[in-house]
C-alpha cells in the first residue's frame, strides 16, 4: 500500500503516517532509513488488522 492510500483512509496526512511508521506506532508497516533516505513498507493484511482493531474508521 502507498502512505498517501493509507493517509486517506485514515483522514490523517502523509507526514503523520510517515512519522507513526519512523516511530515505530503504527503495528501495520516499516520505515528504514538508507543513506539517508526513509524508505517504507506498509503491509495490507496488518492494515486492515488495525483498521479492524479501530472499529473500521
Amino acid at each position: 500500500m502507498m502512505i498517501k492510500e493509507v493517509a486517506s483512509i485514515l483522514g490523517e496526512t502523509e507526514q503523520f503516517i510517515r512519522t507513526g511508521l519512523q516511530k515505530g506506532i503504527f503495528p501495520f508497516g516499516t520505515a528504514e532509513k538508507i543513506d539517508g533516505k526513509f524508505t517504507y513498507s506498509i503491509d495490507k493484511v496488518a492494515f486492515n488488522e488495525f483498521l479492524t482493531m479501530k472499529g473500521g474508521k
